[in-house]
């Protein structure tokens, strides 16, 4: 077992050898939509999902028109979140003030020893004389034009150093364009003249080599020749039409074609084809730069077309979004707080394109906007740490950033640049999200994530998978890495996250970066190899990968099957997602020896180690309330719960811990049988996501009876699964739902004159207080008031029944 040896005084000076690379994010997302014509929204239509008597023959994806989702109401009771955009305003405000503050008087550029303490800890001493792309000159533009002139000096002497370093090479002439053109604009209003100038003079020219790369890289200069050209009229930049228009469909000599790269039907996710599998987090820097790139006014041949590409694949990224709002897991620099503001940004910014075409979609990319700023929020570095408080952790967890833990470059050195482009992010992302928010007011609606109802998998390019469930949403990753990229293995096979809305997401488990080749955890089978040798599922991604299939999705209650298959033997792994949590039964074809579960666990964030900095305290109790019980706890009293259920014997062992981006991970192998070498035949895990407000673990435990493959009854939730003849649906506390004529109910018979989908929202007698079904049927309501021969659209919830 390998382990990451955590030392204060670790020096990785190495880890930015060529000064000239500015690592991706820095100039994502950036445009100026106020002043552009609203994008046409493409919505698909298509029909809705018929389910038949029991189940429909397997499938990657339901319903069959993703990633266009119909359904309105939520299983669990739902406010809004009212974030205000003011909110935004204060963290882009506290982010520019630390940058001004550590930007050098004499020669404009960014004092990187003090922007990043954590230098001491690595031995490394950098150079003032980076180009930061333009970045303190946008942020210091837009707070002038908001009435905020604190930091006008400032900003004029970054620009020096911005754009000077640009026009003599020295900075990562890709990413500098687009966002030191619009601070141009944006500051000419008090900058002098002969600043101005200077400035238009350092950037009307084309760095040699652009583009030096074929992936994401290519979008920020398609951006920025547009946005060179268009805005501030460049010479250098006449030819930007031709020069686009031949890196988006491969008429260039360049060896991009960067259309062919959001292909894929019908996600149109970007591939940015620097690691297998592919990166969920950099497809948002591609993705959201052609989104910007057409937000900027593009209008060349093929805006048309990367319209519909950019739309689908902001339409993609909500479906996948997690729980709390997190971009999902999967591939390099996932994790990273960075990548969830630019997920925000893409998320405000389709909330004002879609805007009164379709209100109810808006609504919900401005509340996804929302849940994906406050995911940021746990990541501040407190003041006594750090920094006055005002700068964010670069990875989603709270150990001392010298360590690098969870960044792109963990073995190989880490440096402060990294640390300051992270937060550089955060902050113009933050200013362009606050623009976008101030537009117009959109009223936000309930995601897709906290309504559910669909199952799908993406391309082997990704290898993901996600259900979603009444508010529970599972990913899954399928296949692994098997080489390093950037230093990190960033993916590993196995159920890698858990959550549930309104719930602490970071008892997951959450997945993330991997130093080592083999030290895998996700949620997954485990088995022996040979004597007393065990292995994990996540630990052997060259030799293990799953074919995920679902036959059932609904707002209630989802199925979905993933088969392992790893060598001579399989795993067959039946997920069964309510609102309740997911009911895992696995077999296995092959094993010839003991074989059980692998329970991930979150024990260390950061908090307790000898470097953290500063954050809350998570525990574990190996045990739990009950035997087969292990349970990951928070301060707020939320608590991650993986029970065996089993009538016979229940056998727990906690492994050596392995890190990843979130922090210590506890492997606990898990199984039940009659004796130590008879595991049972299935092995049944129910994982609860429980507020402290819920039923005990150990009484949900208890309470449950398992009546098949994929249903259930549990007394303690006063909740159940079946399928069969007369249907396939949930009831619960909240809420029932699924395919039925006729249900009963804890407060009456809910019936329909034909079978259909529905949802229904119950109070605390078990009657129906809202009611959506898929098509159009009449309906007996066992509400307060009952009703009979009430009519319904499809998709037209009717409420306060």
């Amino acid at each position: 077992m390998h382990h990451v040896t955590r030392s204060g005084n670790a020096a990785f000076a190495s880890r930015c050898s060529d000064k000239k690379v500015i690592p991706e994010q820095l100039v994502l997302f950036i445009d100026l939509p106020f002043a552009a014509t609203p994008i046409a929204v493409l919505l698909l239509a298509g029909p809705a999902v018929t389910v038949g008597s029991g189940l429909v023959s397997p499938t990657t994806m339901l319903p069959s028109d993703l990633p266009t989702t119909h359904w309105h109401t939520t299983a669990r009771s739902w406010t809004p979140l009212n974030v205000p955009a003011s909110s935004y305003l204060t963290r882009a405000n506290n982010l520019t003030s630390w940058w001004a503050q550590n930007t050098n008087n004499s020669d404009g550029c960014m004092d990187e020893d003090t922007y990043n303490p954590f230098d001491a800890a690595r031995g490394v001493h950098l150079p003032t004389s980076e180009a930061e792309g333009g970045i303190l000159g946008f942020s210091v533009g837009v707070q002038n034009s908001l009435g905020v002139t604190t930091n006008r000096a400032k900003g004029i002497l970054s620009m020096n150093c911005d754009t000077a370093s640009y026009h003599s090479s020295v900075s990562g002439g890709d990413f500098a364009i687009g966002l030191a053109d619009h601070a141009i604009v944006l500051m000419a209003s008090f900058a002098g003249a002969s600043d101005v100038n200077n400035w238009k003079s350092n950037m009307n020219f084309i760095e040699s080599g652009i583009p030096g790369n074929t992936n994401n890289w290519v979008t920020y200069d398609m951006w920025g020749f547009w946005v060179a050209n268009s805005i501030n009229g460049f010479s250098a930049f006449n030819n930007a039409t031709n020069t686009i228009e031949g890196w988006w469909t491969g008429n260039n000599g360049n060896g991009t074609n960067q259309g062919a790269r959001m292909s894929d039907q019908p996600w149109n996710l970007y591939q940015d084809l620097t690691g297998v599998p592919d990166s969920l987090s950099v497809e948002r820097v591609g993705g959201g730069n052609i989104l910007n790139l057409l937000a900027d006014g593009y209008n060349g041949p093929s805006s048309s077309a990367m319209s519909t590409a950019s739309q689908n694949a902001a339409m993609t990224d909500l479906l996948m979004a997690a729980a709390d709002g997190s971009n999902p897991a999967g591939g390099r620099q996932t994790d990273q707080n960075w990548v969830d503001s630019g997920q925000q940004l893409t998320f405000d910014t389709m909330a004002q394109r879609v805007g009164s075409n379709n209100p109810f979609l808006a609504g919900q990319f401005q509340r996804a906007a929302m849940m994906s700023f406050n995911s940021v929020r746990n990541y501040l570095i407190p003041s006594s740490a750090c920094c006055n408080g005002l700068v964010y952790f670069p990875v989603k967890n709270h150990f001392d950033p010298s360590l690098g833990i969870g960044e792109q470059a963990q073995n190989g050195g880490a440096t402060a640049w990294d640390d300051m482009q992270y937060n550089g992010s955060i902050q113009f992302q933050e200013f362009q999200s606050y623009r976008q928010r101030v537009l117009s007011s959109v009223a936000e609606q309930p995601t897709p994530v906290e309504i559910g109802g669909y199952a799908f998998s993406l391309p082997s390019d990704w290898s993901q998978a996600f259900v979603d469930a009444g508010g529970t949403a599972v990913q899954l990753a399928l296949t692994g890495a098997t080489s390093q990229s950037n230093h990190q293995y960033w993916t590993v096979p196995g159920i890698n996250r858990i959550g549930r809305v309104g719930w602490e997401n970071r008892l997951g488990p959450m997945d993330g970066s991997w130093a080592y080749l083999g030290s895998g955890a996700n949620f997954g089978p485990t088995w022996i190899t040979s004597g007393t040798s065990w292995t994990r599922l996540a630990q052997n991604p060259a030799t293990c990968s799953g074919n995920f299939s679902t036959t059932f999705a609904n707002p209630a209650v989802t199925f979905a099957q993933v088969v392992w298959s790893c060598g001579n033997i399989s795993f067959t792994q039946n997920l069964t997602v309510t609102p309740d949590g997911v009911l895992s039964q696995t077999t296995c074809s092959g094993c010839t020896s003991t074989w059980g579960m692998t329970f991930p666990m979150l024990v260390d964030d950061g908090t307790t180690s000898p470097n953290n900095f500063g954050a809350t305290v998570t525990t574990t109790s190996i045990g739990g309330n009950a035997a087969g019980i292990v349970q990951s706890m928070w301060p707020n009293g939320d608590q991650q719960n993986y029970m065996l259920i089993s009538h016979n014997s229940y056998f727990l062992t906690a492994e050596s811990n392995v890190v990843t981006s979130f922090g210590d991970i506890t492997p606990v192998r898990a199984w039940s049988g009659t004796g130590t070498s008879t595991p049972d035949a299935s092995q049944v895990t129910f994982v609860y996501p429980r507020h402290s407000s819920d039923p005990l673990a150990s009484a949900v435990q208890a309470g449950m009876n398992i009546t098949g493959t994929n249903t259930y009854t549990n007394s303690a939730l006063n909740s159940s699964v079946v399928s069969g003849g007369n249907g396939t649906y949930y009831i619960g506390t909240t809420a029932a739902g699924g395919w039925a004529q006729t249900v009963t109910l804890p407060g009456g018979t809910l019936s329909f004159n034909t079978p259909c989908q529905f949802i229904a929202q119950l109070n605390a007698s078990g009657q129906v207080t809202a009611l959506e079904v898929d098509r159009s049927v009449t309906a007996t309501v066992p509400g307060t008031t009952p009703h009979t021969g009430l009519a319904f659209s499809a998709y037209a919830p009717q409420t306060n029944l």
